[in-house]
């Protein structure tokens, strides 16, 4: 797909666009996706992007989405004032943190690679090419969206985003 969200590419919440051909949610709109569209129609394999963070983090890739309130997040966050790498489940529009990794590389404006890799009921999330968090849960297995997430988070960019299956 084109990582500058030219074709492809579907806003589901907020408002995305293409910043010096990297991607950005522009509205600051809580819990705002963007989905690769008509693309994908896998809910197992392999999607990597470089995020560049801002405060307050709060942004990464959303995997195995079937509508805005129900979808997995791998993101980064702070939470008193400790960065953390999180696996989130949203189902039913509650996000629920399945597994956290203390990440005090994530420091605003500094850009690094975020992956999860899908199999099955295990859900893998890498930080930098380290597999940090696992988890095994059957929550929207079959569900084939891939995309971008920001939670009021304009500052947040991401480039070279790639789904394999």
């Amino acid at each position: 797909p084109n990582n500058g969200l030219g074709v492809n590419w579907t806003a589901v919440t907020g408002t995305w666009n293409p910043l010096t051909n990297k991607a950005r949610e522009s509205a600051g709109v809580a819990n705002s996706i963007t989905r690769i569209s008509g693309v994908t129609t896998y809910s197992a394999g392999r999607m990597t992007c470089n995020v560049t963070l801002a405060a307050p983090l709060d942004c990464g890739i959303m995997f195995r989405g079937s509508d805005a309130s129900n979808f997995w997040v791998l993101r980064g966050t702070v939470e008193a004032l400790v960065n953390y790498l999180d696996l989130v489940k949203v189902e039913a529009g509650v996000a629920t943190i399945m597994a956290r990794y203390r990440a005090p590389g994530f420091v605003a404006g500094e850009t690094h690679n975020l992956e999860v890799v899908c199999r099955d009921t295990e859900i893998n999330g890498w930080y930098d090419g380290y597999n940090l968090l696992r988890v095994f849960n059957s929550f929207n297995q079959s569900a084939v969206w891939w995309g971008l997430y920001a939670n009021a988070n304009t500052a947040a960019r991401f480039d070279d985003t790639v789904v394999y299956k």
